[in-house]
């Protein structure tokens, strides 16, 4: 489905990229098949001169994830990874991106994680999202190509980010908005408005478990 949806985008000349979950390409079963899955889908985006972005899940695949990211990296330009603010080590995973000039999307996390591995607090969350994204506004971080994608429906966190840029001079191509399909669309008017890059995640499937999709992040 991902290397045919990659020839419909390029077929219809649409500013879209693709998003893959990684246990939907093998990893429970096996890391190499699901490494061999995604280095497929990654040379198909690669010749069709597209992008693919790692969905990162729960925490008990977020060291293969991110593994797997940083290896597929070394020969793939065009992927990037989500990393999760809830999440502690998320921190010292964002350096070891930026060290490979890689392509972060940043987001809050959507998944319950115990206390010990995750902030519980939503003021917690905020503040590490904040601090994730202000090190990839760095200049040593831009310097080495790294990339953000800014993952939230968050006004206030979206008006720092707009703050921040402006006042240090950081260009708008060198990071883009993302907010989710049917959530929030006056706020995507609205930064579209002021020029700057907005991305739209939209579920693409059969009806009932792209349903539940949207209803879990409402």
């Amino acid at each position: 489905d991902y290397l045919e949806i990659l020839d419909e985008i390029t077929k219809h000349d649409a500013n879209s990229n693709v998003s893959i979950k990684l246990t939907q390409l093998g990893l429970a079963i096996s890391k190499d098949l699901c490494m061999e899955n995604v280095e497929s889908i990654l040379e198909k985006a690669k010749e069709n001169e597209n992008f693919v972005y790692i969905d990162m899940e729960e925490s008990a695949y977020t060291e293969d994830t991110i593994d797997i990211y940083l290896t597929m990296r070394k020969k793939y330009k065009n992927v990037g990874v989500a990393l999760q603010a809830m999440l502690y080590r998320s921190e010292s995973d964002l350096e070891r991106i930026i060290e490979a000039g890689g392509t972060v999307r940043i987001v809050k996390g959507a998944y319950k994680e115990p206390k010990d591995m995750a902030h519980q607090k939503k003021k917690a969350v905020d503040n590490a999202y904040v601090k994730l994204m202000m090190r990839m506004f760095a200049n040593d971080a831009i310097e080495k190509g790294a990339y953000a994608a800014i993952g939230t429906h968050d006004e206030h966190i979206i008006t720092l980010a707009k703050i921040h840029t402006v006042q240090f001079g950081i260009s708008k191509d060198r990071f883009e908005f993302q907010l989710l399909y049917g959530m929030g669309d006056a706020i995507q008017s609205a930064v579209r408005h002021e020029g700057y890059p907005v991305r739209v995640y939209t579920p693409l499937g059969e009806l009932i478990p792209g349903m539940a999709y949207l209803v879990r992040r409402i």
